[in-house]
């Protein structure tokens, strides 16, 4: 898939009325590592599927919860949703994934 693509299937999903920006499985990789830099924790997050013409949540998601660590959280959260997006990515490649952070 191309980067125009990517551009348009994203604007797709913002479109369809999921009030979420979702990114493929390169481009989620890319910005959970920008974001944990940026120092933000990564909360968690939905998969949603989308199959060229419809998109719907699976209701397959993860979550981190901050206050079960306390130090390298950044790291922590940011490690747990690589590891859930590879894994998942493993099973189904047409998956899309929206991302819930916060500033610490």
């Amino acid at each position: 898939m191309n980067e125009r693509n990517n551009f348009i299937l994203i604007e797709e999903l913002f479109f369809k009325n999921l009030n979420e920006i979702a990114y493929n499985y390169e481009n989620v990789i890319k910005k959970i590592k920008v974001l944990e830099l940026k120092g933000f924790v990564i909360l968690g997050g939905d998969v949603i599927k989308y199959d060229g013409d419809t998109v719907k949540y699976t209701y397959d998601n993860w979550y981190f919860n901050p206050d079960e660590y306390s130090y390298d959280i950044l790291k922590y959260s940011a490690q747990k949703a690589i590891d859930y997006i590879e894994k998942y990515n493993e099973i189904d490649k047409d998956c899309f994934y929206s991302l819930c952070v916060e500033k610490l």
